[in-house]
């Protein structure tokens, strides 16, 4: 697996004529589905989504197979945009979007929304420490347990 990073919108212009705004599009938990853009297949998962100065950061996890991919695409449902500059090239600028998904794309449309960062991904073996603190383990579980069953009851 691969930790990939990058932007995945910034004010810049795309292809399509859009700019998103800063903030333009809510991070919402659970994140979206991580796709294989033009595909449509879950390829991932996105571990980051993050509004930073220069625009939407992102950063996800995907198989092998997909670590030399060049870059990002926001799919998005728009709620508020305005056209900017009637009478010569005009441009639509999105101020409000809901994120319907992410994918990894070698065609951006935004050619900033490209990732920055790519390094095999190895999750630390928690099996000895797990094993080691398994009493101390076994009593938290159980003690959520009582929590959880108290307020199913006060449900």
């Amino acid at each position: 697996m691969y930790r990939l990073s990058g932007w995945a919108s910034t004010p810049s212009q795309d292809e399509e004529r859009c700019r998103f705004a800063l903030k333009s599009i809510p991070i919402t938990n659970p994140y979206p589905p991580l796709l294989l853009s033009d595909k449509g297949a879950e390829v991932g998962r996105i571990l980051l989504l993050e509004w930073r100065a220069a625009g939407l950061w992102a950063e996800v996890l995907v198989n092998d197979e997909h670590a030399q991919i060049k870059g990002f695409s926001v799919g998005c449902q728009l709620d508020t945009f305005e056209t900017i500059g009637l009478g010569q090239p005009a441009y639509s600028l999105v101020t409000g979007a809901r994120l319907t998904e992410l994918s990894i794309t070698d065609r951006p449309c935004n050619a900033e929304a490209i990732v920055l960062h790519r390094a095999p991904y190895n999750p630390i073996d928690l099996t000895p420490l797990i094993k080691a603190n398994s009493a101390y383990l076994d009593t938290i579980i159980s003690k959520f347990d009582v929590m959880r069953r108290a307020i199913e009851e006060l449900l």
